[in-house]
């Protein structure tokens, strides 16, 4: 390890080489301070990514970030952040945003004895190609018996949503919207429960089979679903978690 600076390591730091440098990516060390150890979620709590940010990483061609290392619960976690206003020439830009996928599920059992017990999720990038795709999710909750299914809006380069040819036709067909939406309430939508029956493998015995979820969703079993909501209180660090349908979800977020 060569320190920027070219001095060396034994000086960056009294009480242990290297400590200093350490620090670096240390929360208590440097928190706010750099962008090692900054993130949008606080104890699985989102925050707003701002528009100045949102808005340079489309702008740069980029649709989606997809990351781990930040404990967000027996789920992902997943934000879109529209992006606002029109550019430097002021013609309106396409209607887009940044979908930020947080999927880091170790702790999601705090009896467990490795913390994370029986949740698992995977997280599936799929489409034609690297500029047009969408985000697929399928999993079991830490109660071991609830799975998850769904899928995320399709999106080309730099964020703008995604129609055929540039993917399947099915891919806008299967978008739902309600997910990661934060309800007048403080619930957000954290995932689509599946009706499918968990394996002991922990992921739908109808997707370990297929690869996929199963039985594609039809119109009339998409408004029959229910909806996993989860609001974390700030104060006491309280998390509440419920189940709602479609309508549900609709109405408080019209409130």
């Amino acid at each position: 390890l060569t320190p920027i600076s070219g001095e060396s390591v034994d000086s960056y730091g009294s009480a242990r080489p290297g400590q200093s440098l350490m620090c670096y990516q240390s929360s208590p060390g440097s928190l706010h301070k750099n962008v090692v150890v900054e993130s949008y979620i606080s104890r699985a709590i989102p925050r707003e990514i701002p528009q100045e940010v949102a808005a340079y990483l489309t702008d740069s061609g980029i649709s989606r970030v997809v990351s781990g290392h930040k404990p967000v619960g027996d789920c992902p976690m997943v934000m879109h952040t529209a992006i606002r206003g029109g550019d430097a020439s002021s013609h309106p830009r396409p209607k887009r945003c940044l979908e930020t996928v947080f999927a880091d599920t170790s702790y999601s059992d705090s009896t467990a004895e490795d913390s994370r017990g029986v949740a698992v999720s995977e997280v599936i990038v799929e489409g034609f190609s690297p500029n047009a795709n969408r985000v697929r999710v399928h999993g079991l909750l830490r109660d071991g018996t609830t799975s998850i299914e769904y899928a995320l809006r399709p999106l080309s380069r730099g964020g703008v949503d995604a129609s055929p040819p540039l993917v399947p036709e099915r891919f806008v067909a299967e978008d739902d919207r309600l997910i990661g939406k934060r309800l007048a309430n403080d619930f957000f939508v954290r995932a689509r429960v599946s009706p499918g029956v968990a394996s002991k493998a922990g992921i739908p015995e109808q997707a370990v089979q297929s690869n996929k979820y199963g039985p594609p969703q039809t119109p009339s079993s998409r408004e029959k679903c229910r909806y996993l909501l989860e609001k974390t209180d700030v104060k006491t660090r309280k998390v509440s978690t419920r189940q709602a349908s479609k309508a549900e979800v609709l109405c408080e977020i019209d409130q």
